[in-house]
């Protein structure tokens, strides 16, 4: 299922060859998709902003084991966006 959003552009570093950015754009596409349907599935209402990181830890290592590198770029974003780095399972 798609949703309709209004384009944004980033700025993509010199050197980042044309394959490079199609990469991105349709891996960020892709994730954007997958992150709607998880904030509607699950109610989130901006629920990243203020998850503790032991349990987003945990659910990024839950997601590893299920293999949909979607749903762990999707916790990767919310670590890189809240300044944290990615824990051991012991570690948590």
């Amino acid at each position: 299922m798609t949703h309709p959003v209004p384009n944004f552009h980033i700025y993509v570093p010199v050197g980042v060859t044309k394959a490079g950015r199609e990469l991105f754009r349709m891996a960020v596409k892709s994730i954007l998709r997958k992150f709607a349907d998880a904030e509607k599935k699950h109610d989130w209402k901006d629920l990243f902003l203020t998850a503790p990181e032991i349990d987003v830890q945990r659910s990024f290592h839950n997601h590893v084991e299920k293999g949909d590198p979607r749903d762990v770029a999707i916790f990767c974003f919310i670590m890189i966006f809240r300044g944290w780095v990615i824990k051991s399972k012991e570690q948590k």
